[in-house]
This record gives structure tokens, C-alpha cells and sequence, in this order.
């Protein structure tokens, strides 16, 4: 979507994200971006991908983003989402 938008406005500065820290069941997830305001939107992002990966995400903002600094920083944790016919997906 951002590579669409960037060909119509070259002046546009992309958010990103930088994954760290990945254990079995949590990472740290890095939003980079020069527009404040859109930890709610990050949340909602990683909450949406319960649908495709069988996840079940739980999101916090361990850092919000400094006066005039562009990165929010999120702790991000699992657990197999179950349906009638038991996990749709396992780490062990």
C-alpha cells in the first residue's frame, strides 16, 4: 500500500517496524514513524493477525515515543488460539 501512495506523493516518509528481541511467545515490536498518535492503530494491526496466524496477541506500549522522537515501542505475547477441534497453533 505504502509503495502506491509513494509513487503518487515522493515527498512521503513510510512508517516501519523492526521486530527484536523474539523468545517462543513475546517479542519486541518497534513502530517508526514521523506521525504521532498511532499506538492504537499498531495495537489493532497486531491484534488482526489472531485471524491469520491462530494467535492470540496481548499488545502493551512499553514506550511511548519521546517529545519530537519518531519510535513506539511495544511488548508483544502469544497463545494458541483453540477452536472445536483444539489449537489452530502450537509452539511446542
Amino acid at each position: 500500500m505504502h509503495v502506491r501512495v509513494a509513487l503518487m506523493m515522493p515527498n512521503l516518509k513510510p512508517p516501519s517496524f523492526h521486530v527484536r528481541d523474539v523468545k517462543p511467545r513475546s517479542l519486541t515490536l518497534e513502530y517508526i514513524s514521523h506521525r504521532a498518535g498511532l499506538p492504537p492503530m499498531v495495537i489493532g494491526l497486531v491484534k488482526g493477525l489472531r485471524h491469520k496466524y491462530g494467535l492470540q496477541p496481548t499488545v502493551r506500549l512499553a514506550h511511548a515515543r519521546e517529545p519530537g522522537g519518531t519510535t513506539d515501542v511495544f511488548e508483544v505475547t502469544w497463545r494458541a488460539a483453540f477452536t472445536p477441534n483444539g489449537p489452530i497453533f502450537s509452539t511446542a
